[in-house]
């Protein structure tokens, strides 16, 4: 039974996310926006993960049982970045060029292994997906109000597949997420608007499939940079 009003409540929610409609389209001039991070930069996380994996009884919808998260392992891990490519800012960019150009440009590299509690280490190839995200995360500074207003509210429930953003008074969200019926995953971070790094990011995914759900987030914590 749980499964099913899961499947209900998010299939509402992706009709009702489709039939929100688009953002306009506008574009901002990159003399504004500077890099304050340069290339050969190093920015190192300390790990965080939360989550569960959870398999019912499909006669009756009961749970049989609980168990830790997906990258459960990586809970209070650390590893560290380098900054080698930052794109350079020398357009007009809209919504999409400035998703293109600049959030999914690749700026960073993993440059040591992923360091566990127990000072095992895991080989860094494997965890690319911490590097996305931080990568993802570094911004320019000085264009903040034009960036937020390309992509929604990070607030805003009622948006799919999307990029997402807000400004405070001195920090940027910026964030990316999707959904399907039985599935959804996306990441977001809070970044330090005098510098444009992430102090805080957060992956994270859920999905159901025959008779278990999975959902977990990895939130990474800037320690040092």
């Amino acid at each position: 039974m749980m499964k099913t009003s899961f499947k209900r409540i998010s299939a509402l929610l992706v009709i009702t996310i489709v039939a929100a409609g688009s953002v306009a389209l506008m574009v901002m001039s990159s003399t504004t926006m500077q890099w304050q991070v340069s290339e050969g930069d190093t920015l190192s996380f300390a790990v965080e993960v939360e989550g569960f994996v959870r398999v019912f009884d499909p006669s009756n919808g009961s749970i049989w049982n609980d168990s830790e998260a997906p990258y459960w392992y990586l809970n209070g891990s650390s590893f560290t970045v380098k900054i080698n490519d930052l794109p350079a800012l020398a357009s007009d960019f809209t919504s999409d060029t400035f998703v293109d150009r600049v959030i999914e440009h690749t700026k960073t590299s993993l440059i040591s292994p992923i360091e566990l509690v127990n000072n095992t280490e895991l080989p860094s190839e494997d965890y690319l997906f911490l590097n996305d995200l931080i990568s993802h995360s570094i911004l320019p500074v000085g264009g903040w109000t034009s960036i937020d207003g390309f992509y929604p509210d990070t607030t805003d429930m009622y948006q799919c597949d999307t990029y997402l953003s807000s400004s405070g008074l001195s920090t940027f969200s910026i964030g990316y997420r999707t959904y399907n019926i039985d599935a959804g995953h996306g990441w977001n971070a809070t970044l330090n608007m005098s510098t444009g790094v992430p102090f805080q990011a957060t992956v994270w995914a859920s999905q159901f499939y025959g008779s278990t759900w999975f959902s977990y987030s990895i939130r990474v914590t800037l320690i040092s940079g």
